[in-house]
């Protein structure tokens, strides 16, 4: 193999992690939203205060964490 066709591979490798672990991230944040909204919609409040809500308690807990 060539030094050009060695870094082409290499690229492609590393361009084809990084769209997996894009997906992978945007995937697990599209759960948290739809877990905001479903608890929203279940206790009856707007979306923005039960994330409010939950940025609070993440806030507390990484605050307990230092």
């Amino acid at each position: 193999m060539s030094s050009v066709m060695k870094f082409s591979v290499v690229n492609a490798v590393v361009l084809l992690l990084l769209i997996v672990l894009t997906g992978v991230f945007y995937m697990k944040k599209s759960k948290e939203i739809a877990v905001v909204n479903i608890d929203a919609i279940y206790n009856q409040s707007t979306a923005g205060d039960m994330a409010k809500k939950h940025l609070n308690e993440v806030k507390s807990i990484l605050e307990k964490r230092i």
